[in-house]
């Protein structure tokens, strides 16, 4: 038998390290939103949908647009990541034993989740900044 487990921690960040996470954290909704409407536009014109490595491709030119320069103030494996689960959501979209429901725009919360391989370099760096 296998036994699961898992931990779940509350932070208490500081003011400076708070601002960080929002930061960081609107940097990837805005990644998975201009990704959504990136593939949502090319569906729509009747091509393939672009694998995870071509949306990373994608991401690196959107940080090099000067609209979008405050990307690169975050880190890449996090927006990466956000990429990854918008390919992979529109997977499970495409997969007729799942049934699953096309991926949605995502707004601002209050609340959010680490999650990912990255989530130890957040809060380390987390950590530098206090």
């Amino acid at each position: 038998m296998q036994i699961l487990k898992a931990y779940k921690f509350r932070l208490e960040p500081t003011a400076q390290q708070a601002q960080r996470l929002r930061q960081l954290g609107g940097c990837a909704r805005y990644v998975w939103n201009h990704g959504l409407a990136e593939t949502k536009r090319i569906l729509d014109a009747g091509e393939k949908l672009p694998s995870a490595f071509e949306l990373n491709r994608m991401l690196t030119s959107w940080k090099k647009d000067p609209e979008m320069a405050f990307l690169a103030e975050a880190y890449t494996d996090n927006l990466q990541q956000k990429l990854k689960d918008l390919h992979g959501a529109w997977m499970r979209c495409f997969d007729k034993k799942l049934a699953a429901k096309a991926p949605v725009f995502k707004k601002k919360a209050t609340t959010a989740t680490l999650s990912g391989s990255s989530t130890s370099t957040s809060i380390a760096a987390l950590k530098r900044v206090a």
